[in-house]
């Protein structure tokens, strides 16, 4: 499992914490800011998988981009000494 794969697990078990005003009894006065911040978490959570795989793409391009070139200019430096 990766990062981005943990956050949207994340995603999910805020989702299954959120409650509704009969759930909540006598603490109604929570609820809409309960269910706000359940809604932004799982907003923040989804963007920040979505990120981990932007992040992980771009540093796998690098990583390739690095290799060619090492690659490309290895020849010069053989048989140097």
């Amino acid at each position: 499992m990766n990062e981005s794969d943990s956050l949207e697990k994340v995603k999910g078990d805020i989702e299954s914490i959120g409650f509704n005003r009969v759930e909540a009894g006598i603490f109604q006065a929570i609820v809409d800011a309960h269910a706000k911040i359940i809604e932004k978490m799982m907003t923040l959570s989804g963007q920040g998988a979505m990120r981990f795989d932007q992040v992980g793409e771009v540093l796998q391009k690098c990583a390739d981009t690095y290799y060619a070139e090492d690659s490309a200019g290895k020849h010069r430096i053989d048989n140097l000494w």
